[in-house]
């Protein structure tokens, strides 16, 4: 993937609504929308200055003028009624972020935006890192690591230090946003591919449910995005032998033809019913039967208990 893409800056309402149609109607497999949120202590009480797309089957990044455009960036509408925000609300619109949390404390607290269709890089490599994952990786790491050829192409500002005291849109920080959103593809290419085999299925099914957790807890009032305990992850030894092992109680269930009720709370003959009907986000990895069962609150639990994320 070539370093430089081109990079087109959005000021203008009229502007805006003519690109729109340029990120809808994209392919979904893999992923077309590659995302970066910046701001001043990105968070709901302080502001977003921009929102840098990378739309890979254009090989472009636009580059929304938040500071500028306002209220106007997310409502702006094309004569077919899309707008950024139904974009970013869509989970039928996949969208590639490395973690999601601040980005969607900012986007709810300001807007009421509630993000859907994510997919966290941050989580993905998680979850194929070796060893202890009880801290999560920066974004700066997951560079140096998979691309030490290309690492130093991205120090436009340092990927690890960047500090948000700068105004987004100086010329440093529209080309480290867009870098940054155009290296996400890159992430997403190794660790997809990582994540495939069948013997992931366990960790594809938890990083969507982790992702769904992160989005949830940061849309609270009490959310801290600043938070000193951000960079602890959840997943420690305890909580994955725990996991996993509901993981396989609920297989060997599956396979004896139950499926799990909700509303019952409780495992019913399955019947005729065809449980491995996979939704729309399965495919973005692939058709394995993939996801047992949605471990019922484990998210409350993890909220309740004030563990990180």
């Amino acid at each position: 993937m070539s370093s430089e893409k081109e990079v087109e800056v959005i000021t203008t309402a009229s502007v805006l609504a003519t690109r729109l149609a340029e990120w809808v109607n994209n392919p979904g497999k893999p992923p077309s929308l590659y995302m970066d949120i910046e701001g001043v202590n990105l968070g709901r009480h302080r502001s977003i200055s921009l929102i840098s797309i990378y739309v890979r089957p254009r090989n472009k990044v636009y580059v929304v003028d938040v500071d500028v455009l306002g209220r106007e960036a997310l409502f702006t509408t094309d004569g077919k009624g899309n707008s950024l925000n139904n974009i970013l609300e869509s989970p039928l619109s996949p969208k590639v972020v490395f973690d999601v949390r601040n980005g969607s404390n900012a986007l709810f607290g300001l807007f009421k935006t509630s993000l859907n269709g994510i997919f966290d890089v941050q989580l993905m490599e998680l979850a194929l890192r070796k060893g202890s994952k009880d801290h999560l990786a920066s974004f700066s790491s997951c560079v140096q690591k998979q691309h030490r050829d290309l690492s130093d192409t991205m120090n436009v500002v340092d990927l690890g230090e960047k500090s948000d005291d700068n105004r987004s849109l100086g010329t440093g920080m529209v080309r480290y946003s867009a870098r940054k959103a155009t290296m996400l593809a890159s992430l997403w290419d190794i660790y997809s591919v990582g994540l495939k085999p069948p013997d992931k299925a366990m960790w594809r099914c938890l990083i969507r449910e982790t992702t769904q957790v992160r989005i949830h807890v940061s849309k609270r009032p009490q959310y801290d995005p600043q938070s000193e305990n951000r960079m602890r992850s959840a997943w420690n030894q305890e909580f994955i032998e725990e996991y996993s092992d509901n993981w396989n109680d609920d297989l060997f269930m599956i396979s004896d033809g139950m499926v799990y009720d909700e509303e019952e709370d409780r495992w019913v003959d399955g019947g005729e019913q065809d449980y491995w009907d996979d939704d729309e986000l399965d495919e973005y990895f692939d058709d394995y039967p993939d996801t047992a069962r949605d471990c019922i609150g484990w998210e409350e639990d993890m909220i309740k208990n004030g563990s990180p994320f």
